[in-house]
């Protein structure tokens, strides 16, 4: 039964996609009522609407991940805000090459850390010293944020921040002076290299378990000045725009909902209530029937190709087979859900080859696998609960802007598709 009524679900929102992606229109939510039924609660699901930048980024299906900063050479996955500026010089870094790489894989764009949880910075923010401004790279005169901006408009690519919410090294982090220093360094990343497509707000420490501070983050204040500066910019992560799967591995749940319950009344939340990540039935009915108000909060896996994030020489060995992106794909992407494959350049700043060969690879069983729509053109033979005049050719015609769909009181349909060979 709950598989007929997301179908239903799911189709209901096809015209309001439309006029998302033609208008600019935002994200529609809506607050559910106390103790409200299952009928209800499905009613309301049905008016969730995506804006048009989540619509955008679900359709790009993949987006390319790097992580280089002063852990490459620390040699660890998290650092402690300690590490001297010296340690980074990655004296044969060309950020062309990474890009191309991704490009040559079939995505279509790039997240760059620009600042990890130790706090160091790979351009020459002014607020801090904790930068490569103070390190040998380049004599000190080097940009890595705008070496990957650049080169993502040399090649037609999406420009994407990873800016750390956690910082170890600011002294101000745990105290409301820190909104400010976080501002302005989100302020200096949205006005000197050009459109970014996608922030990313990670939820490491954010949290006093974690991070072993408590910070009073500013969400709202925070999100609102990105919007000012970038107004079609995507928040990922501890944000509105998109979530976390609840895994490190490239894995998504069988059904990945993108109509989500949450208990936040704020429009732009940070971290949210009562919200579990990991739990399988997250967004189905039951689970929505226990929130206040549903939100269109479709999901992202990254995927370290190898064992870190980071590069270690100790991982050399750890690069994920074809088959394993492959399931990765179909258990990310096949489930409704976005996969961020990430590649991690070593400390003298190139990708080792392993790794680029086996994304660009990847990205070619992907592409030709998509080569032919086998259900293109098929013949569509309505077996039950179709009603209406509308041509049941609208489910073959390549376009995810069209659709056929039940009236409203019925939940079940059957269709036999006749495929050409």
């Amino acid at each position: 039964m709950e598989k007929r009524l997301a179908f239903l679900i799911s189709l209901a929102l096809i015209t309001s996609i439309v006029k998302a992606q033609i208008y600019k229109s935002e994200g529609v939510s809506v607050t559910l009522p106390d103790n409200p039924t299952r009928e209800q609660v499905v009613e309301l699901a049905t008016q969730v609407r995506p804006s048009y930048r989540q619509l955008d980024y679900q359709e790009r299906e993949m987006l390319g991940f790097i992580h280089i900063g002063m852990n490459t050479f620390s040699g660890v996955e998290w650092g402690t805000g300690k590490e001297l500026p010296s340690l980074f010089n990655p004296t044969q870094l060309n950020a062309d090459k990474w890009v191309k790489v991704f490009k040559d894989a079939g995505l279509t764009g790039v997240i760059l850390v620009a600042k990890h949880h130790d706090g160091f910075c790979v351009w020459p923010s002014k607020f801090t010293e904790h930068t490569v401004a103070h390190s040998p790279w380049r004599n000190g005169k080097g940009d890595l944020v705008k070496d990957v901006s650049d080169a993502c408009r040399k090649y037609g690519m999406k420009f994407c921040v990873y800016l750390s919410p956690w910082d170890m090294h600011e002294p101000t982090y745990g105290t409301a002076a820190y909104n400010d220093h976080y501002i302005s360094q989100l302020e200096e990343l949205l006005t000197h290299y050009g459109p970014v497509y996608l922030l990313w707000f990670d939820g490491a420490g954010t949290e006093t378990s974690v991070s072993g501070k408590s910070m009073p983050f500013d969400w709202e204040r925070i999100f609102k000045r990105a919007r000012e500066l970038q107004p079609d910019v995507l928040l990922s992560g501890n944000a509105p725009d998109i979530r976390w799967v609840g895994n490190e591995k490239g894995k998504g749940r069988e059904t990945e909902w993108s109509v989500q319950g949450i208990n936040n009344g704020e429009k732009l939340f940070g971290t949210l209530v009562n919200y579990n990540y990991r739990i399988p039935n997250l967004g189905s009915i039951e689970d929505l029937m226990h929130k206040k108000r549903l939100v269109w909060y479709p999901s992202r896996g990254g995927l370290p190709l190898r064992k870190g994030w980071f590069y270690n020489a100790n991982d050399d060995n750890t690069t994920k087979s074809l088959s394993y992106l492959v399931d990765s794909y179909f258990s990310t992407v096949g489930h409704n859900s976005n996969l961020l494959p990430n590649l991690s350049p070593d400390k003298t700043g190139r990708i080792p080859e392993k790794d680029a060969q086996r994304l660009i690879q990847f990205g070619k069983i992907i592409s030709k696998m998509k080569s032919v729509d086998y259900a293109k053109g098929a013949k569509i033979v309505p077996v039950s609960g179709w009603t209406g005049d509308v041509s049941s050719s609208l489910l073959t015609d390549n376009s995810p802007y069209t659709s056929w769909h039940t009236s409203d009181v019925v939940v079940s349909a059957v269709a036999e598709v006749y495929l050409a060979k």
